[in-house]
């Protein structure tokens, strides 16, 4: 009972990586619910023009005169 493969302990083990990973899948699952959003927006006859402003920017490397541009480390 208090050892082995099927005892106290090992069930409090189980327990806690059970709760570890469902963290990891809530994170997950907020990161790809917001993927999933900005893909949408994406999408043609739905395009959001603030978000294709952004993305051809960034892509292309294009800034208005009175623009500063600030690059942070990651």
């Amino acid at each position: 009972m208090i050892s082995g493969g099927r005892s106290y302990f090992r069930l409090m083990a189980l327990e806690r990586n059970v709760e570890r990973l469902n963290d990891q899948y809530e994170s997950l699952h907020k990161e790809r619910v917001a993927l999933e959003n900005k893909v949408a927006m994406m999408r043609p006859g739905s395009i959001d023009p603030d978000l294709l402003e952004e993305r051809a920017r960034v892509m292309l490397g294009f800034q208005h005169p009175d623009e500063l541009i600030v690059i942070r480390a990651q």
